[in-house]
């Protein structure tokens, strides 16, 4: 199933057009000395990701390679989750029909990828955007393979034994976010297996390769010379900032979110109800109340974090320590079940260190693209707790929700055409500029879906770098109408 939507995605990345940063990228790049010249700058003023400087080599055939290259990387995302749910590649006898509605999912997962807070767009319709998330989600994926193989009991894939430390090295280096991910997934991983006396010499150099990885990323003159960045113009104690920071970042959990916050708690519950706690009636109260409370928050007179971000009202602080109980209560439930149930271990795992990676997001008051990772490890960790339901119930779930992602992705292909005739419109007044039938180019964004390109597509900032990308002479004038 996978591959067959693969042709789907290479039609919808034909009309893709570059965006943001991706003029940047061009114009400084060109050459690989001119990129690895941008990379060490960027590595002192900004942070040692590698991302960047992977779009910028992208970017040397234009949009090309990318617009054949990621429809493969979300095809192979496809396939790592079926991978990593079942530990089989292909459907199992006896459970043909259940296995085919589980890859349905799976191929169709970018359409249950929330549209608010431009996650869906920053990450897959705006190349810089993907190169930082999408691609480093995969090469995650590939990487952590042998600590979730044995998590899970399984035999180790002795074909990846060498390529899995290189996309494990790779994740890391790619974004910070997925550095301290690897690092704590890493140790966590074998604290469970320490306690079965399971610590094989492979997983110790692949947590030794974090540790490197972690120590090169924080050592990084760019990291901190950005977070003094962010902090200028804010005013306020650190301890005001960080709660202004905090309750910006959980807004969303009760509002563009909620399905996130719904099926993390739904699942919370079901392994409540199979494992229980010592305060089991508190806890499945605690956690049901805001599993409710979450899709609930926009549509009904409810407390909500979303304009509790200007002033630390006491209602704003309480609800916004609920929500963050709450995602400690369900990893305090994964852990009652991992210590009852071995089988369960790499539930705490995978929590912990889908949080972990919004750990940075969240401190600085973070929203949108940096989410990604947290989508993803969250549909594995939904699919794989849905595993685990009797196979008559389970399927008419992943049907409905494979339906239901097909059908947002069919929805994309609308608005992404009208955007792409939209910056056909740009491209002829460009062309007229050249042959001096104008000496304006206007770039009005209000011309564009803003869901479905990345927000700051075409603004003043990137007035010198598009004139580079589109080599317009001195006496166009650019007009960016916001």
């Amino acid at each position: 199933m996978p591959h067959c939507f693969c042709f789907c995605f290479f039609i919808l990345y034909s009309f893709s057009f570059p965006q943001g940063d991706d003029f940047t990228f061009v114009s400084r790049g060109h050459t690989l000395p001119n990129i690895w010249n941008y990379y060490l700058y960027y590595y002192n003023v900004a942070g040692s990701r590698m991302a960047n400087l992977f779009a910028q080599l992208l970017l040397l055939a234009d949009l090309s390679i990318w617009k054949v290259l990621t429809p493969f990387v979300i095809t192979g995302i496809s396939f790592l989750l079926f991978y990593c749910v079942t530990g089989r590649l292909t459907p199992q006898e006896g459970r043909l029909k259940r296995d085919c509605a589980l890859a349905c999912v799976c191929a169709f997962f970018p359409g249950l990828i929330p549209l608010g807070q431009h996650l869906f767009a920053d990450t897959f319709l705006w190349m810089d955007g993907s190169c930082n998330y999408l691609y480093t989600l995969l090469f995650f994926l590939i990487g952590f393979l042998p600590f979730w193989n044995a998590l899970r009991n399984r035999p180790p894939i002795y074909r990846l034994r060498w390529a899995c430390p290189v996309f494990f090295t790779l994740a890391g280096l790619m974004h910070e976010q997925t550095a301290v991910a690897l690092f704590i997934f890493s140790i966590a991983a074998l604290l469970f297996l320490h306690k079965d006396g399971k610590q094989p010499r492979y997983l110790l150099v692949l947590t030794g390769i974090s540790t490197a990885v972690m120590i090169f990323t924080f050592t990084c003159p760019g990291a901190y010379h950005r977070l003094t960045e962010v902090g200028q113009g804010h005013t306020g104690s650190m301890v005001r900032r960080l709660y202004e920071n905090l309750a910006h970042y959980f807004v969303p959990f009760s509002a563009d979110y909620w399905p996130l916050t719904a099926v993390i708690g739904l699942c919370a519950l079901y392994l409540l109800y199979r494992h229980p706690l010592r305060f089991q009636r508190i806890t499945m109260l605690f956690i049901g109340f805001g599993t409710v409370l979450a899709p609930l928050s926009q549509v009904l007179s409810l407390p909500s974090l979303q304009h509790s971000g200007a002033s630390a009202g006491m209602k704003a602080t309480l609800l916004l320590l609920y929500w963050i109980l709450f995602f400690l209560a369900i990893l305090c439930v994964f852990l009652q079940a991992a210590r009852q149930d071995k089988n369960y271990r790499y539930l705490p795992v995978l929590y912990l260190t889908m949080w972990v990676s919004q750990a940075i997001p969240a401190l600085l008051g973070g929203a949108g693209r940096p989410v990604l990772p947290l989508v993803g490890m969250t549909l594995l960790l939904v699919l794989c707790v849905l595993e685990e339901i009797t196979l008559t119930k389970a399927v008419p779930v992943q049907l409905c929700t494979a339906a239901v992602a097909l059908c947002a992705l069919l929805n994309t292909f609308a608005p992404v055409m009208s955007n792409y005739a939209s910056y056909q419109d740009i491209l002829q007044q460009i062309s007229a500029a050249k042959a001096r039938k104008t000496d304006v180019v206007t770039f009005d964004q209000r011309k564009f879906n803003m869901h479905y390109c990345y927000f700051h597509s075409f603004i003043a900032p990137y007035s010198y770098d598009i004139r580079n990308y589109y080599c317009l002479p001195e006496r166009v004038r650019i007009e960016f109408k916001p």
